[in-house]
């Protein structure tokens, strides 16, 4: 299972520095509101699912032709809007820009931190979490975030076979079943 630790009152330097001193590593992973700070160490599970989840995007994008660029779970941070996160995938569609269009989060445990907040601070338009073994989509319209059963960014993109695919436990049968889905139609 996922470790995690929450901090109050925590300034954007004392962020910044406790990220430049993890360095390069990509753990724990961090994400940061308004003073409040998240560190999570992910598991064994929570990595393989989020591997399977971009496995699936990315075979759907590459079997349809939908140009997808694939930027990981690189740090996003504004310090004037007082966030940051490290998202488990993060997509832009078309052209590569920023902030990505898209980001996934795999949420095995919860902590206390508003990830939609942080996203919408950053300019992301649609946020992916996978949890309790469903998609919840949430596309930002404008103003706030409006939970989905379709994803605004990949509109084509048969969601209920995303989670299928993911269900299976198991990445080659989870490819062979989408790529399988993908000839039929």
């Amino acid at each position: 299972m996922e470790q995690q630790v929450g901090f109050r009152d925590i300034s954007w330097e004392q962020y910044e520095a406790l990220a430049n001193k993890r360095g390069s590593t990509p753990r724990p992973r961090m994400h940061f509101l308004d003073g409040a700070l998240e560190l999570m160490a992910t598991s064994e599970e929570h990595e393989y699912l989020k591997a399977t989840l971009a496995r699936c995007v990315e075979t759907w994008a590459m079997l349809t032709g939908v140009v997808v660029h694939r930027a990981g779970s690189y740090t996003l941070k504004n310090k004037r809007k007082r966030a940051a996160a490290e998202a488990d995938e993060s997509y832009t569609v078309g052209t590569r820009h920023q902030p990505p269009d898209l980001v996934i989060e795999v949420m095995l445990s919860h902590g206390t931190i508003d990830k939609l907040e942080i996203y919408r601070r950053l300019g992301v338009r649609e946020v992916w979490f996978w949890e309790d073994d469903a998609l919840t989509v949430h596309c930002d319209d404008g103003s706030r975030w409006a939970e989905r059963r379709t994803s605004g960014v990949l509109p084509d993109l048969d969601l209920a076979l995303i989670e299928r695919c993911v269900r299976t436990g198991d990445q080659a049968k989870a490819l062979k079943l989408l790529t399988s889905a993908l000839k039929r139609h």
